[in-house]
């Protein structure tokens, strides 16, 4: 790349970097099943800010594919049984 594209990637890849490393850190202050949920919900902001903020397509398959990744941090993080609680098995 050129020396401007060079200096950007340069930049993206170490605020990559700190970004990885600033949430590493922050996992040490909590529980690893809620440090789960955090994770899984990383991808359904990303999507929202692609849609609302650089302008990306809103299609059937980023929707479904949010709803999906909802439905699946809300099995996994136990709020489902609090309003569908399991009936003795």
């Amino acid at each position: 790349p050129s020396g401007t594209g060079l200096a950007y990637s340069l930049c993206s890849g170490a605020i990559a970097v700190a970004g990885q490393a600033l949430l590493t850190v922050g996992y040490r202050y909590i529980e690893a099943a809620r440090g789960s949920i955090v994770s899984g919900s990383r991808i359904l902001f990303a999507g929202i800010m692609g849609v609302s903020i650089f302008s990306d397509p809103l299609t059937l398959q980023i929707v479904l594919g949010g709803a999906l990744i909802l439905v699946s941090l809300v099995g996994v993080s136990g709020i489902a049984r609090k309003f569908f609680p399991p009936n003795g098995m």
